[in-house]
């Protein structure tokens, strides 16, 4: 008798075979999934323009990522610390805003494959640090050169030169 009645909730009102998925982690690595498709088409110097009306409805106009970001009132949480972190590195660098919310939500985007493969946030976490280890090393191995004096102009001339060229080449 009680193999013919449906369990009560959401899988009673769903197909055979489909499932909800109710992880926490994977609707945050939405969120911030969404967040950088807002910035992602006004990366770069070829990057769209944006209309943003911020809660003064004032219109702003830009393709910079960091005015977008400000004048968003982000209310996720996982998505505010994306913001959070874009302001951090704007701050400290002058630029790259779009790049980290870029850069992170395709980092979150690969998490969310492996966590949807069974991975444990731990293993993930682990093997993102082993990646890292292993590009800080694929770099230092592949640095031509360094500056010691910032002020010295003879040894800036020779990354400035590097810059031109490779801007010439594009």
């Amino acid at each position: 008798m009680s193999k013919f009645i449906k369990q009560a909730g959401m899988p009673s009102m769903l197909k055979d075979g489909a499932s909800v998925q109710n992880d926490p982690m994977l609707k945050n690595i939405q969120a911030c999934k969404e967040m950088a498709q807002v910035t992602k088409t006004s990366f770069g110097p070829f990057g769209l323009n944006k209309m943003v009306v911020n809660h003064l409805g004032k219109l702003f106009v830009t393709h910079d990522a960091a005015v977008i970001l400000r004048e968003l009132e982000v209310q996720h949480p996982a998505a505010n610390l994306l913001v959070m972190s874009s302001k951090a590195i704007e701050e400290e660098v002058g630029d790259g805003s779009n790049y980290t919310i870029m850069f992170a939500a395709e980092l979150l985007s690969e998490a969310e494959g492996l966590r949807k493969k069974g991975l444990k946030p731990a293993e993930i976490i682990r093997g993102y640090q082993v990646a890292l280890k292993k590009a800080l090393e694929v770099l230092k191995a592949n640095i031509l050169g360094s500056i010691k004096d910032h002020r010295n102009a003879e040894e800036m001339m020779v990354p400035i030169k590097w810059a031109i060229a490779f801007q010439a080449v594009r």
